[in-house]
């Protein structure tokens, strides 16, 4: 029994020894002492662009109806002398308008269509440079069609 108790005092001894030095000489395992933290330099501010991606989903009706408060209804237009060489004194009007827009998917594409009904209207008096060419070209078709082509030259159109 003797040998157990010198044993087990013999075993108590060194860990006993071994937790001393381990906590006073060992860095890190000390339980009741924090590590000292080093000073960190701060961060260089950011200087490029970043990119997010999200999936984002908007309803039709909602792009139709923004589209259409946008877009005007009618486009309206007038140029004066669009072409001096073949008319003098000549220009073009123009009306365009658009109905109801329409607005779907294709093949992951979105498609945006309207209806558009337009007018153009071009006035102007021929030139002699357009009546003489008019003349020649319906000479070759038939000889009193530009005689008859080469005498409107002068005459007001529109």
């Amino acid at each position: 029994m003797r040998k157990i108790v010198v044993s087990a005092v013999l075993v108590a001894a060194l860990v006993t020894g071994s937790l001393f030095v381990a906590y006073n000489f060992l860095p890190g395992l000390e339980p009741s002492r924090a590590p000292r933290l080093a000073p960190v330099a701060p961060l260089e501010p950011v200087t490029r662009s970043s990119t997010i991606i999200a999936p984002v989903a908007i309803a039709h009706s909602a792009i139709r109806t923004a589209l259409d408060a946008q877009a005007p209804r009618k486009f309206e237009g007038k140029q004066e002398k669009p072409i001096t060489d073949l008319l003098n004194n000549s220009s073009i009007s123009w009306t365009v308008e658009r109905g109801p827009l329409s607005v779907a998917t294709r093949d992951e594409r979105l498609i945006i269509s309207t209806p558009l009904t337009g007018a153009a209207h071009l006035s102007g008096q021929i030139s002699n440079t357009a009546g003489n060419l008019v003349g020649a070209l319906g000479g070759i078709l038939n000889q009193g069609l530009g005689q008859d082509l080469q005498r409107i030259t002068g005459q007001t159109i529109g």
